[in-house]
């Protein structure tokens, strides 16, 4: 997401922004991953240790912030570890553990001192969530939870949902195709998710025996894992102690730009998540016109809906071998689904700003706030004369009508 808005800031930069009004404080990872081209057009810091974990980052954060003296400071990613007075700070949220974890998500963790090192993580975030003066959450779910868990006054609270990066818009017009599942060729399921507990890596072991079990042996899960992470040395122990290695492929962290091509190699997404906000994955998938089979927590079923994609228990294998059999035994129905979810993301884009220009708006109508902005009127950053109405929203959009019309759906979820 970091990547993507840096790359579109820089696109809007000279065209809506005063030259040099724009400095950029960012990780030695993320500087890694972004054209220098791109940087030279900011003033910008780059920071080899987070802020999280040195006090001497913090100190050198404020100092600069000090000596810059600005309008505002904008915390992409909250929290940011530092208490800012002298200006109006606008922090993300983007921590789901914070606002909306349940038990679902919490049964990620086997042992009760993990769970408990969980909720402290969380009242240490909760804490610093709260040094901030205005917020922006990616969807109701998580507004809720920030005004429940974290005690946040609402109308400080601005919705501006994820979308996908600008590597990805270019396939956004391209037509679905239909997949091929035949027995000779492998099923290449694409766990597309970073090295997290609740991504839920775990059931795909018992997911894969669950396929074997019914005599299919095609599917082969991949992977983006850091072999370094416990996820990953965990899963792949129990790969190699039940000699699974033929079924798993890890491509290692991948970044947006590669991701693309990844995804061209790909059957479908699997996406086991137990805790999620509004993850750009499904969006990928959806826009690079695979099939999507996804966990059935609340956050995903407020955002899609069965018409559109394939829902499943995250906690049982069971019931997700038995979604991927149906996928390979009807691929002509996941097809329907696929040509309209990709019609309904297309509808939805078309009718809303860019979440970066949906940033800048909220910014400058903070800054000044007799400015009317689309981000400061629409809560989901759309055009001003487009109201998401989020009360309709969870709703509507559970699956109760299959055959709907995905143009039908998309028409539904707004009000003039």
């Amino acid at each position: 997401m970091a990547i993507s808005f840096l790359h579109d800031l820089s696109d809007l930069y000279h065209k809506n922004i005063e030259p040099h009004s724009i400095t950029i404080f960012l990780s030695s990872t993320l500087a890694s991953q972004i054209s220098p081209s791109i940087l030279q057009k900011f003033k910008h810091h780059i920071f080899p240790i987070s802020p999280a974990r040195s006090q001497s980052a913090r100190k050198h954060i404020e100092d600069l912030i000090q000596a810059i003296h600005p309008d505002l400071v904008f915390s992409l990613f909250g929290p940011c570890y530092l208490q800012i007075n002298h200006c109006p700070h606008l922090m993300g949220i983007c921590n789901g553990w914070s606002t909306h974890a349940d038990k679902l998500a919490f049964s990620a963790f086997s042992t009760p001192f993990q769970k408990i090192k969980r909720h402290l993580t969380n009242l240490y975030l909760k804490k610093h969530l709260k040094h901030a003066t205005h917020w922006i959450t990616e969807a109701p779910i998580a507004q809720k939870g920030a005004i429940k868990k974290l005690k946040l006054p609402p109308e400080k609270i601005f919705i501006i949902p994820n979308e996908v990066s600008i590597f990805y818009k270019p396939y956004l017009n391209q037509a679905p195709q239909l997949i091929n599942t035949s027995p000779a060729k492998p099923l290449n399921l694409f766990i597309f998710c970073s090295a997290y507990p609740h991504k839920n890596i775990k059931i795909l072991i018992p997911t894969l025996i669950a396929l074997l079990q019914k005599n299919i042996s095609q599917a082969r899960f991949h992977l983006t894992l850091p072999e370094s992470s416990r996820e990953y040395q965990n899963l792949f122990t129990q790969i190699k102690k039940y000699d699974l290695e033929n079924y798993f492929i890890n491509h290692g962290p991948t970044t947006p730009q590669d991701g693309t091509e990844l995804y061209k190699k790909m059957d479908a997404l699997l996406f086991p998540s137990l805790l999620e906000t509004y993850s750009v994955t499904p969006l990928e998938a959806i826009t690079m016109g695979i099939p999507v089979l996804l966990s059935n927590i609340a956050a995903h079923q407020d955002l899609f809906t069965e018409d559109l994609i394939t829902f499943f228990n995250p906690l049982d294998p069971e019931d997700i071998a038995n979604q991927i059999i149906k996928l390979i035994q009807h691929p002509e129905l996941a097809l329907i689904k696929q040509i309209q979810a990709k019609a309904w993301l297309q509808k939805i884009l078309s009718e809303k700003k860019s979440r970066t220009q949906a940033y800048l708006e909220l910014v400058n109508q903070i800054i000044s706030p007799t400015q009317p902005t689309a981000a400061a009127s629409s809560p989901a950053g759309l055009p001003p004369d487009r109201h998401l109405d989020t009360t309709r929203l969870s709703a509507e959009l559970q699956p109760q009508n299959p055959t709907a019309d995905a143009t039908a759906i998309a028409d539904e979820l707004y009000r003039n």
